[in-house]
């Protein structure tokens, strides 16, 4: 089991926030914009990729969080394999007793992010997070 901690609590907030993150891609990108452009104190390191920055520590932490229950992938195939996201009971019960633990500044670089990308396409979170990379 994953132990609490802001990459923790940053991954399942971000995912409760937004219902579900459809995209690998998106879920990278926002935690990105967390880090560089608001601050989020989280340690993923990212570098540039295909699609502006990526993290393989991330993806990593995102596997083992499903396997440990708390976020669900769902896995739909048309013409490409997109993976979608969502808080899992157990996920959301782990969000609510981290919340205490967490600073309201920290909640607040969250919320900016999700301001910032609410209404935005994957395409076009992943031309901010490129635009930040670029800073």
């Amino acid at each position: 089991m994953v132990n609490p901690s802001k990459e923790l609590f940053c991954v399942l907030f971000l995912i409760n926030s937004f219902g579900s993150i459809s995209h690998r891609k998106k879920l990278q990108k926002l935690i990105f914009i967390a880090k560089k452009k608001f601050n989020f104190d989280v340690s993923f390191n990212f570098m540039p990729y295909l699609y502006g920055p990526y993290s393989s520590e991330l993806s990593n932490f995102i596997k083992v969080l499903v396997t440990d229950g708390l976020i669900s992938e769902k896995v739909t195939t048309a013409n490409v394999t997109e993976y979608s996201y969502s808080l899992t009971q157990l996920g959301k019960t782990i969000l609510e007793s981290m919340k205490n633990n967490i600073d309201n500044t920290s909640i607040e670089k969250l919320n900016q992010v999700i301001k910032l990308c609410s209404n935005k396409t994957t395409p076009e979170i992943v031309s901010i997070a490129k635009e930040i990379m670029k800073e």
